[in-house]
């Protein structure tokens, strides 16, 4: 396969496999040492230091959130500019679930490798934390942090290697019940119980879910149920996730999830407070000439991608914010063999700490150099990726604003 590769594709493997030291020394510290959303404090100084010693410029805290970073390279006004993401959040309870220690460190090693091989051209690492809150990319955005970068990138563990998946737009919400508390034995007719509320609002929206279009997806948990059994809980919440591929149709869901939980305050003589836990995340915005690009470099290194239906069994992302800012790809890469394994449980956790995870850091560091490679070197490549990004948006409908 080694004599088939192009000049440029030789020399970005050989980097990588040159790199592998540092790739295994970033996976592994980051998989071993899991840090929640916006807590990743270890994982932003191992990256940021790394790159540091590669030669990037690097400036850390950027859009108030301390463990993000934006790592540059090339001459500073040089465009087109191309960066890659590094996300490095685990998930309370289960380390890295989702695989993010793969991402870190194929995103690293991928602006590595192009600052030691093309150091005229423009890249750009950016450190963006809090992924699994959906808080880091948009929080980032909106202080301009990616200001100067043409076209983004970064490569997510799987059991399969695509090209291209979707994200569902999705909208937190935090539904608080106020009551009135009293003695659960002597008094329960001089209570408003809150918890009731909470139970009745969780029912209403189990219900609605059999009439749920298409990829609709609504989640709860109740993070406050009360202090007390003998006291009627004057106090009691959830959190709720709603999502949808149509903005349209999240709008249509967030009214009845709403209805729902009017609903119980009414029933139960309640009060009920809703408030928005996050940003809206809208739906990923693909960039199929980019997705094309990454695809065309993985058959050039014999690497077979499957072409699975891109709506089925998708969750969302930040990154859905930023491919509404810039173009924007998220392949996967595979970590088990095709269906072997689901994202968030403890046998994916286990997978992406393995030699799977391993093999998919450099393949993913790899792909993501080369694609960077052929856009920033193409013009006609680069100005039809460029238009079909301004060709389409979305308008926000003004329930989600």
């Amino acid at each position: 396969m080694e004599k088939k590769l192009s000049t440029n594709a030789r020399l970005v493997m050989r980097e990588v496999e040159r790199l592998m030291p540092s790739i295994r020394r970033l996976h592994s510290e980051i998989h071993r040492n899991p840090e929640i959303s916006l807590h990743e404090h270890h994982a932003s100084e191992l990256l940021a230091g790394f790159l540091a010693g590669e030669g990037f410029r690097v400036r850390r805290g950027l859009g108030g959130l301390a463990t993000s970073f934006r790592a540059d390279a090339g001459p500073r006004s040089a465009r087109p500019r191309a960066a890659f993401l590094c996300e490095y959040d685990a998930l309370p309870g289960l380390g890295h679930a989702c695989g993010h220690s793969v991402i870190a460190a194929a995103g690293a090693a991928a602006g590595a490798v192009m600052r030691r091989l093309f150091p005229e051209l423009a890249v750009t690492v950016m450190g963006t934390p809090g992924e699994e809150v959906g808080v880091g990319k948009v929080a980032l955005i909106k202080a301009g942090a990616f200001k100067g970068i043409d076209f983004a990138m970064m490569v997510h563990p799987s059991s399969r290697r695509q090209a291209v998946r979707l994200f569902l737009g999705v909208l937190r919400r935090t539904y608080t019940y106020l009551g009135a508390p009293a003695h659960a034995a002597a008094f329960p007719e001089k209570g408003l119980n809150a918890l009731d509320a909470v139970v009745l609002f969780y029912t209403g929206v189990s219900a609605l879910r059999q009439q749920l279009p298409g990829e609709a997806r609504v989640h709860m948990i109740i993070t406050d149920g009360g202090q007390a059994p003998n006291i009627i809980p004057e106090r009691a919440q959830a959190q709720c996730v709603m999502r949808a591929l149509d903005l349209e149709v999240l709008e249509g869901l967030v009214k009845k999830v709403d209805a729902c939980a009017r609903g119980a305050a009414r029933a139960t003589g309640t009060r009920l407070q809703i408030a928005a836990a996050h940003d809206l995340i809208l739906p990923l915005k693909v960039n199929r000439t980019l997705a094309r690009a990454y695809e065309e470099q993985a058959a050039a290194l014999g690497l077979e991608t499957f072409h699975v239906p891109e709506h089925k069994h998708i969750g969302s992302s930040d990154i859905s914010n930023l491919s509404h800012v810039m173009p924007v790809i998220h392949p996967h890469v595979p970590i088990a063999p095709a269906g072997s394994v689901a994202i968030h449980t403890r046998e994916f956790e286990r997978a992406a700490g393995g030699p799977g995870g391993m093999a998919a850091a450099r393949e993913g560091a790899g792909l993501l150099a080369l694609t960077a490679l052929t856009v920033l070197g193409d013009r006609k490549l680069f100005q039809e990726m460029t238009r079909e990004f301004k060709a389409g948006g979305r308008k926000i409908p003004r329930g989600l604003k």
